[in-house]
């Protein structure tokens, strides 16, 4: 697909929203240029939920906020996945040659999610929004609504479902549509301090598929589709164990044959070069049997390991369980990264 370029709809009124355009199929960043006389200030914001709720586009990473003055017009970077954007003027003279405002993206590697998190009306834990297996580390936060000076918003997120770490923290002084590189699976919101109505919440995050023609090593192409986990696990029992398992749609994927690559730290007291982990494709729920598409061997300290197997051919059932089997008792695995690569 080719980079977007689109003119925003600025608007001629002191005060007033311009007509939103639709960006959900571009990647990011997102660069946005002003050309002409500017008045007032004129906002570029973003929508994640369909268009019900705008904030003011910023970047986390060096504090570029979407905000165009007469003092402040240089080109603008802002790192995010958007749904909706609009520009917004505010204080401006009336005009009927309004400076314009142009958005430049690169193609999104895939569909990007977008979807609202439920947030509580008192202090407690809102219920969790499962985002699937195909979502990436880009995720953009969009709060709007009244925030209480006490009370505290907090984006909690989950590789799991079971164990959350804070991602993101909004108050009210730390609003705007705000992103974070996190892999997850899944998202809810903590509040804390004074209770009241709930603002809205949404979520844009940018998908896993990698565009055609990517990196790959020289046996495979380029990465189709990849899984992550960061905490660490380990085989506590004698035989093989199944230790992570996923429902993956790997018939969507374009290539035929695929080729499973499995990096990860693993450590075992076992002998150098045991066999101590496999990927399995197929089987049984929570059983350790399946087609053998990858093996990790390592023994003695924690180590950086990768694992390559052969080509095998893409199932051709809609979700496919994918399992991370562990084989010897004690040995321990974190920080893994599978991947699914076209065979070459």
């Amino acid at each position: 697909m080719p980079n977007t370029f689109v003119a925003l709809d600025v608007p001629t009124s002191s005060n007033g929203a311009g007509a939103p355009v639709s960006v959900a199929t571009t990647g990011h960043p997102k660069s946005l240029v002003a050309a002409g006389r500017i008045t007032g200030r004129y906002v570029v914001e973003g929508s994640n939920d369909g268009g019900e709720t705008w904030d003011i586009l910023k970047d986390d990473n060096d504090g570029t906020e979407a905000l165009f003055t007469s003092e402040n017009t240089g080109a603008k970077s802002v790192d995010c996945v958007i749904e909706r954007v609009r520009v917004r003027s505010v204080r401006a003279l009336p005009t009927t040659a309004p400076p314009t405002l142009t958005l430049g993206a690169p193609p999104a590697l895939g569909p990007n999610f977008f979807g609202k998190l439920q947030v509580p009306e008192a202090a407690g834990l809102g219920a969790p929004l499962d985002l699937g297996l195909t979502v990436g580390p880009l995720k953009t936060f969009i709060l709007r609504g009244a925030v209480p000076p006490r009370a505290r918003f907090t984006i909690l997120a989950s590789m799991d479902g079971v164990r959350f770490d804070e991602a993101m923290l909004f108050t009210s002084d730390r609003q705007g549509a705000r992103s974070v590189s996190v892999m997850c699976r899944y998202l809810r919101v903590q509040r804390s301090g004074a209770a009241g109505i709930a603002p809205s919440i949404s979520v844009g995050a940018e998908p896993v598929v990698e565009a055609a023609g990517g990196g790959g090593s020289p046996a495979v192409g380029p990465a189709l589709l990849s899984l992550a986990f960061d905490p660490k696990r380990g085989v506590t029992s004698v035989g093989e164990e199944v230790l992570y398992e996923y429902a993956v749609p790997l018939r969507s994927l374009p290539s035929r044959r695929l080729v499973a690559e499995l990096c990860a730290i693993a450590e075992s007291g076992g002998d150098e070069g045991s066999v101590l982990f496999r990927v399995r494709v197929g089987g049984t729920l929570r059983a350790a049997d399946g087609a053998e598409v990858a093996a990790l061997a390592t023994a003695g300290v924690p180590a950086v390991r990768v694992g390559t197997g052969d080509p095998f051919d893409r199932p051709d059932e809609p979700a496919t369980l994918v399992k991370i089997t562990g084989v010897n008792a004690g040995a321990m695995l974190a920080g893994f990264f599978l991947s699914f690569r076209a065979a070459e």
